[in-house]
Formats: C-alpha cells, structure tokens, sequence
C-alpha cells in the first residue's frame, strides 16, 4: 500500500512506497515531478491506477504511478466540457 500525505499549506505532495521504499515530493517548482500548484485539495486512485491530484488553482493532474508520469487537466475557456475552474 503505498502512502500520499498533503497539508491544507502549500507543501504539495509526498509519495511514499513502503515496499519498494521509493519516495518523492510533488511541487510546482521541482525539476521533475511537476505539480501546476502547491496547494493540494484531494488525491484519489481510479479503477486504472492513476492518481487524480486536485490542486488549487493548477487544476487537476493525473499521475501514472508506473512511470510517474503527470498530465495536467485545466479549465479551457472554449470548451464547454472543460473544468468549470481550476481551483
């Protein structure tokens, strides 16, 4: 089981795998691991195994825990299917 931590600060995001004991910590001004924004609301898995990290106000981010891969979802003020807002 692995273990995600955030605070109601602008910390970001802390990963930890106690089975492989791999470690990592999500901001916006890492060099890798990029968040869009510090300010973590909620983290959920889905049925497929990605990560959903909504941010505030960077939107939400979904990350692939197989190669930590994260792409970014944002509000989009031409697509009426986008986010209502990236907060």
């Amino acid at each position: 089981m692995d273990i995600w931590l955030f605070t109601a600060t602008s910390d970001g995001l802390y990963f930890y795998s106690p089975s492989t004991n791999v470690s990592k910590h999500f901001t916006k001004d890492a060099p890798t691991d990029k968040l869009n924004a510090n300010v973590v609301n909620a983290v959920m898995q889905d049925q497929q195994g990605l990560i959903w990290i909504a941010t505030d106000p960077g939107g939400v981010h979904l990350l692939d825990k197989s190669t930590f891969e994260i792409k970014n979802v944002i509000r989009d003020e031409r697509d009426q299917n986008s986010l209502s807002q990236n907060s």
